[in-house]
């Protein structure tokens, strides 16, 4: 039991780990939007893209945020209040790419039109987007733990529903069996009262 509970917090040191480390490289960098190159901010993670998009959705959906349209590929918000980030209203495009456990996240941020935000015209907002990148390795990762243990629980479950499930067959079957022994025991002695009148008819015949 003692390694058993080793190996499960060693794994999970290694997987916070990667995560840390994969989760400190949000940087500015130039995002195509529009046919036109904008200034935005680009991180990488070693998880699945889905699970990625589903932590940001979730982490979206924590500030307020449960109505995302989608426009070429990039979750859009427009002009909101992304507190976290900012004060200001904006629009907000946020896109995942990827495969496997490789996903790449480019946000960009505009406060209208081709309006967009840098480091040059607002650093603290690039600042806070590079943060939430950051945390988000941590968050996509607590994301899959949490299904992990969804899906286990609902497993269980099921190997206990189908396991009362036989456990009721079972008590149905001994109860048949039960009451075919009785009537077996019931038959076993009309017969053996028959077989006694056939031998008594017979004795008096000779």
């Amino acid at each position: 039991m003692l390694i058993r509970n080793l190996k499960v917090v060693i794994t999970c040191t290694l997987v916070l780990a990667s995560a840390l480390v994969w989760g400190q490289n949000a940087q500015e960098k130039d995002i195509k939007f529009n046919k036109a190159h904008h200034h935005g901010v680009v991180a990488e993670f070693n998880h699945p893209p889905d699970a990625v998009e589903a932590a940001i959705r979730k982490k979206l959906a924590e500030e307020g945020f449960t109505k995302i349209k989608s426009s070429k590929g990039f979750m859009t918000l427009s002009g909101v209040q992304w507190r976290s980030v900012s004060n200001d209203k904006m629009d907000v495009y946020i896109k995942v790419d990827g495969k496997k456990n490789n996903s790449l996240v480019q946000v960009l941020l505009s406060k209208g039109y081709d309006n967009f935000i840098s480091s040059q015209n607002d650093p603290q907002a690039i600042d806070h987007v590079k943060t939430f990148l950051n945390d988000l390795a941590w968050h996509t990762s607590i994301y899959q733990q949490e299904n992990a243990v969804s899906k286990a629980d609902k497993e269980l479950k099921l190997i206990q529903d189908n396991n009362n499930e036989l456990l009721a067959q079972k008590e149905k079957l001994e109860k048949r069996i039960e009451e075919n022994n009785q009537n077996a025991t019931t038959r076993q002695k009309l017969l053996e009262e028959e077989k006694q009148k056939l031998e008594a008819l017979k004795l008096k015949a000779n």
